[in-house]
């Protein structure tokens, strides 16, 4: 898996510009919002860690918050941990965890 995610990882500043204009379509439109930024398995930040692609998740989150800066960021959180993750699929946290995070942020930002 490691080499497969990883190796050819590429940060995308089109992604980031889609999530501008998507922010500013929202603005424009009055539609409220909350952002997530998913978290990651335990064994997923360590191979992240590894490959020399840190870097890129740290930019990525950076450029949420600069662009969202209410968001909620899970990405290496209490949500990381193993139990909240499919048990032979750790690239997918359960509906459970995912229910959890929908919960706390409803709560956070009343």
């Amino acid at each position: 898996m490691k080499g497969a995610a990883f190796t050819e990882f590429k940060y995308s500043a089109e992604r980031v510009a889609y999530l501008e204009k998507i922010k500013a379509m929202l603005v424009e439109r009055g539609i409220p919002h909350i952002v997530l930024i998913s978290p990651e398995d335990r064994q997923m930040l360590e191979m992240i860690k590894a490959s020399g692609s840190q870097w890129a998740l740290e930019r990525f989150r950076s450029d949420i918050h600069r662009i969202f800066p209410d968001a909620i960021d899970y990405s290496d959180s209490w949500m990381s941990a193993d139990a909240n993750f499919f048990r032979h699929d750790p690239l997918h946290y359960l509906p459970s965890a995912g229910a959890a995070m929908v919960r706390e942020a409803l709560t956070i930002t009343k």
